[in-house]
């Protein structure tokens, strides 16, 4: 058991040099206001580890919760994924997609009727000992920066329903927040 609740990790590692390694990480709790059961495929080697999971967001006893894609349950809200690579040397680059696909947010309680589908893409590097800097497009480039969008989204207000676009982008330096790209448009 951990603070973040049971953890399984199962690693199968090379013998030589960068050391090759497949494996999973399950973690669950089950208690607390927002259960989870997240299962992550580790690959790659002790240079550069590759991850990817899937999860489902569902009302369970009145809780949000995040439950394996393999469940039985059929009225979840989103689904949920990401993929990505974390350096494991020098100054630890980490670039990682998520996707929220299919929020429905009313099936997790009273909330408007609609459809979201959100993606993000955070890059940078996660060296403290680095300034972080804004603009990843150069080639030697530092930072963290978060880019979220929304795509085929719409919410349904008053009976009436209304398309949703969204870009963003966050920019962190050191633990400040240095950027923040906010475009978003309702219509309908």
């Amino acid at each position: 058991d951990t603070p973040f609740g049971k953890a399984e990790v199962v690693l199968n590692v090379g013998t030589t040099n960068p050391f090759p390694l497949t494996g999973t990480v399950n973690i669950k709790q089950e208690s607390g206001s927002n259960p989870y059961d997240i299962k992550t495929n580790l690959s790659g080697n002790l240079t550069a580890l590759h991850f990817d999971a899937a999860a489902m967001l569902a009302l369970q006893d009145n809780k949000i919760a995040l439950i394996q894609p393999d469940s039985k349950f059929n009225n979840f809200a989103a689904m949920l994924t990401a993929t990505g690579e974390v350096g494991l040397q020098n100054d630890y680059p980490l670039a990682i997609d998520m996707h929220v696909t299919d929020f429905h947010p009313e099936r997790l309680g009273s909330y408007p009727v609609g459809q979201l589908n959100l993606d993000m893409h955070l890059q940078g590097k996660l060296n403290p000992q680095q300034p972080l800097k804004a603009d990843l497009k150069q080639s030697l480039s530092e930072g963290l920066q978060v880019h979220l969008s929304a795509r085929d989204s719409h919410l349904v207000i008053a009976g009436k329903s209304q398309l949703i676009t969204l870009t963003s982008s966050v920019t962190l330096k050191g633990s400040q927040l240095t950027g923040i790209d906010l475009q978003a448009d309702m219509a309908g």
